[in-house]
Protein backbone atom coordinates (compact mmCIF):
# COMPACT_ATOMS: atom_id res chain seq x y z
CA UNK A 1 0.00 0.00 0.00
CA UNK A 2 1.27 3.46 -0.88
CA UNK A 3 1.71 6.10 1.78
CA UNK A 4 -0.56 8.63 0.13
CA UNK A 5 -2.87 9.30 -2.79
CA UNK A 6 -3.22 12.96 -3.78
CA UNK A 7 -6.40 13.86 -5.67
CA UNK A 8 -6.67 17.15 -7.55
CA UNK A 9 -9.93 18.16 -9.23
CA UNK A 10 -9.41 20.83 -11.84
CA UNK A 11 -11.38 22.92 -14.32
CA UNK A 12 -9.66 25.35 -16.70
CA UNK A 13 -6.84 26.03 -14.22
CA UNK A 14 -3.80 24.98 -16.24
CA UNK A 15 -1.25 27.42 -14.85
CA UNK A 16 -2.33 26.88 -11.25
CA UNK A 17 -2.37 23.11 -11.79
CA UNK A 18 1.15 23.01 -13.20
CA UNK A 19 2.47 25.08 -10.31
CA UNK A 20 0.57 22.94 -7.81
CA UNK A 21 2.15 19.79 -9.24
CA UNK A 22 5.60 21.40 -9.15
CA UNK A 23 5.29 22.13 -5.43
CA UNK A 24 3.75 18.74 -4.82
CA UNK A 25 6.67 17.03 -6.52
CA UNK A 26 9.14 18.75 -4.20
CA UNK A 27 7.07 17.91 -1.12
CA UNK A 28 6.77 14.22 -2.05
CA UNK A 29 10.43 13.52 -2.83
CA UNK A 30 11.48 10.22 -1.27
CA UNK A 31 7.87 9.28 -0.47
CA UNK A 32 5.59 6.66 -1.99
CA UNK A 33 2.89 8.96 -3.34
CA UNK A 34 0.51 8.61 -6.27
CA UNK A 35 -1.12 11.66 -7.82
CA UNK A 36 -4.44 11.61 -9.66
CA UNK A 37 -5.88 14.61 -11.50
CA UNK A 38 -9.58 14.58 -12.40
CA UNK A 39 -10.37 17.12 -15.09
CA UNK A 40 -13.94 18.41 -15.25
CA UNK A 41 -13.94 18.99 -19.03
CA UNK A 42 -11.31 21.76 -19.18
CA UNK A 43 -10.77 23.45 -22.52
CA UNK A 44 -7.48 25.23 -21.73
CA UNK A 45 -4.99 22.53 -22.64
CA UNK A 46 -4.52 21.30 -19.08
CA UNK A 47 -4.46 17.63 -20.05
CA UNK A 48 -1.75 17.99 -22.69
CA UNK A 49 0.38 20.22 -20.47
CA UNK A 50 0.24 17.85 -17.50
CA UNK A 51 0.84 14.71 -19.55
CA UNK A 52 3.92 16.33 -21.10
CA UNK A 53 5.38 17.73 -17.89
CA UNK A 54 4.30 15.03 -15.41
CA UNK A 55 3.93 11.67 -17.18
CA UNK A 56 3.69 9.79 -13.87
CA UNK A 57 0.53 11.64 -12.87
CA UNK A 58 -2.67 9.73 -13.56
CA UNK A 59 -4.91 12.05 -15.55
CA UNK A 60 -8.62 11.34 -15.77
CA UNK A 61 -10.39 13.56 -18.28
CA UNK A 62 -14.16 13.82 -18.07
CA UNK A 63 -16.13 14.99 -21.09
CA UNK A 64 -18.59 16.67 -18.73
CA UNK A 65 -18.25 18.77 -15.60
CA UNK A 66 -18.99 16.31 -12.82
CA UNK A 67 -18.69 18.80 -9.99
CA UNK A 68 -16.25 18.73 -7.08
CA UNK A 69 -17.69 15.85 -5.04
CA UNK A 70 -18.33 13.37 -7.84
CA UNK A 71 -14.95 14.01 -9.44
CA UNK A 72 -13.17 13.42 -6.13
CA UNK A 73 -15.12 10.22 -5.55
CA UNK A 74 -13.96 8.79 -8.89
CA UNK A 75 -10.33 9.13 -7.82
CA UNK A 76 -10.91 8.09 -4.20
CA UNK A 77 -12.44 4.78 -5.29
CA UNK A 78 -9.26 4.00 -7.24
CA UNK A 79 -6.86 5.23 -4.56
CA UNK A 80 -4.18 2.84 -3.34
CA UNK A 81 -2.81 5.09 -0.59
CA UNK A 82 -3.29 4.57 3.13
CA UNK A 83 -4.40 8.20 3.21
CA UNK A 84 -6.03 10.44 0.61
CA UNK A 85 -5.24 14.15 0.30
CA UNK A 86 -7.80 16.27 -1.53
CA UNK A 87 -5.94 19.26 -2.94
CA UNK A 88 -7.15 22.24 -4.94
CA UNK A 89 -5.05 23.16 -7.98
CA UNK A 90 -4.49 26.69 -6.60
CA UNK A 91 -2.95 25.40 -3.36
CA UNK A 92 0.84 25.19 -3.23
CA UNK A 93 2.13 23.11 -0.35
CA UNK A 94 5.45 23.60 1.40
CA UNK A 95 8.18 20.98 1.25
CA UNK A 96 7.48 19.57 4.73
CA UNK A 97 3.68 19.57 4.57
CA UNK A 98 3.12 15.97 3.49
CA UNK A 99 5.53 14.52 6.02
CA UNK A 100 4.09 16.56 8.85
CA UNK A 101 0.45 15.72 8.14
CA UNK A 102 1.22 12.02 7.70
CA UNK A 103 3.22 11.92 10.93
CA UNK A 104 0.33 13.60 12.73
CA UNK A 105 -2.24 11.24 11.20
CA UNK A 106 -0.20 8.21 12.21
CA UNK A 107 -0.10 9.47 15.80
CA UNK A 108 -3.91 9.86 15.91
CA UNK A 109 -5.57 6.53 15.07
CA UNK A 110 -9.04 7.98 15.81
CA UNK A 111 -8.59 10.85 13.35
CA UNK A 112 -11.22 11.00 10.64
CA UNK A 113 -9.95 13.96 8.64
CA UNK A 114 -7.32 16.65 8.91
CA UNK A 115 -7.08 20.22 7.67
CA UNK A 116 -4.02 22.45 7.55
CA UNK A 117 -3.24 26.05 8.38
CA UNK A 118 -3.26 27.98 5.10
CA UNK A 119 -1.63 31.32 4.29
CA UNK A 120 -1.67 33.53 1.20
CA UNK A 121 1.33 34.69 -0.84
CA UNK A 122 2.00 37.45 1.69
CA UNK A 123 2.09 35.04 4.62
CA UNK A 124 -1.29 36.15 5.95
CA UNK A 125 -3.41 33.48 7.61
CA UNK A 126 -6.55 32.50 5.69
CA UNK A 127 -9.53 32.21 8.07
CA UNK A 128 -11.25 29.71 5.79
CA UNK A 129 -8.61 27.24 6.98
CA UNK A 130 -10.92 26.63 9.91
CA UNK A 131 -14.64 26.75 9.40
CA UNK A 132 -17.32 26.93 12.03
CA UNK A 133 -20.42 24.74 12.00
CA UNK A 134 -22.76 26.36 9.45
CA UNK A 135 -26.04 27.51 10.96
CA UNK A 136 -28.89 29.77 9.91
CA UNK A 137 -27.65 32.25 12.53
CA UNK A 138 -24.07 32.66 11.34
CA UNK A 139 -25.27 32.63 7.71
CA UNK A 140 -27.62 35.50 8.57
CA UNK A 141 -24.80 37.37 10.33
CA UNK A 142 -22.55 37.04 7.29
CA UNK A 143 -25.20 38.12 4.78
CA UNK A 144 -26.31 41.14 6.81
CA UNK A 145 -22.79 42.26 7.70
CA UNK A 146 -23.35 41.78 11.43
CA UNK A 147 -20.38 39.42 11.62
CA UNK A 148 -17.99 42.10 10.35
CA UNK A 149 -18.93 44.36 13.27
CA UNK A 150 -17.59 41.81 15.75
CA UNK A 151 -14.76 39.93 14.00
CA UNK A 152 -13.65 38.08 17.17
CA UNK A 153 -17.08 36.66 18.03
CA UNK A 154 -16.87 33.08 16.74
CA UNK A 155 -20.59 32.41 17.13
CA UNK A 156 -21.31 35.00 14.42
CA UNK A 157 -18.96 33.53 11.84
CA UNK A 158 -18.59 30.69 9.39
CA UNK A 159 -14.89 30.71 10.28
CA UNK A 160 -13.32 30.51 13.74
CA UNK A 161 -10.70 33.20 13.26
CA UNK A 162 -10.46 34.60 16.79
CA UNK A 163 -9.74 31.30 18.52
CA UNK A 164 -7.27 30.34 15.82
CA UNK A 165 -5.23 33.48 16.46
CA UNK A 166 -4.52 32.08 19.92
CA UNK A 167 -3.84 28.51 18.79
CA UNK A 168 -0.31 27.27 18.21
CA UNK A 169 -1.06 23.55 18.17
CA UNK A 170 -3.49 21.00 16.72
CA UNK A 171 -7.13 21.36 17.69
CA UNK A 172 -10.48 19.79 16.91
CA UNK A 173 -12.74 21.57 14.47
CA UNK A 174 -16.17 21.25 12.94
CA UNK A 175 -15.29 21.41 9.28
CA UNK A 176 -11.89 21.37 7.55
CA UNK A 177 -11.50 23.39 4.38
CA UNK A 178 -11.52 21.00 1.37
CA UNK A 179 -8.79 23.04 -0.34
CA UNK A 180 -6.29 20.79 1.45
CA UNK A 181 -7.94 17.92 3.27
CA UNK A 182 -6.44 14.61 4.43
CA UNK A 183 -8.54 11.58 5.26
CA UNK A 184 -8.54 7.80 5.26
CA UNK A 185 -10.11 6.57 2.01
CA UNK A 186 -12.44 4.00 3.61
CA UNK A 187 -14.11 6.79 5.63
CA UNK A 188 -15.11 8.69 2.51
CA UNK A 189 -17.66 5.99 1.66
CA UNK A 190 -19.28 6.19 5.10
CA UNK A 191 -19.45 9.92 5.82
CA UNK A 192 -23.20 9.81 6.30
CA UNK A 193 -23.11 7.14 8.99
CA UNK A 194 -19.77 7.50 10.74
CA UNK A 195 -18.98 10.17 13.33
CA UNK A 196 -15.46 11.32 12.52
CA UNK A 197 -12.94 13.32 14.48
CA UNK A 198 -11.52 16.33 12.65
CA UNK A 199 -8.18 17.91 13.49
CA UNK A 200 -6.19 20.90 12.30
CA UNK A 201 -2.41 21.03 12.36
CA UNK A 202 -0.22 24.10 12.23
Amino acid sequence: MRQLTVVIVTYNAKQYLLKCLEYLGKASEGMDVEVTVVDNASADGSEEAVRDAYPNVEYIYSTENLGFAKANNIAIRKASGKYVLLLNPDVFISEDTLRRVLEFAESKPDMGALGVRMINDDGVFLPESKRNKPTLWNSFCKITGLASLMPKADYLHHTIMSRYRRMRQATHLCLPEPLCYLTRPHLETHLCSVKITLCMVQ
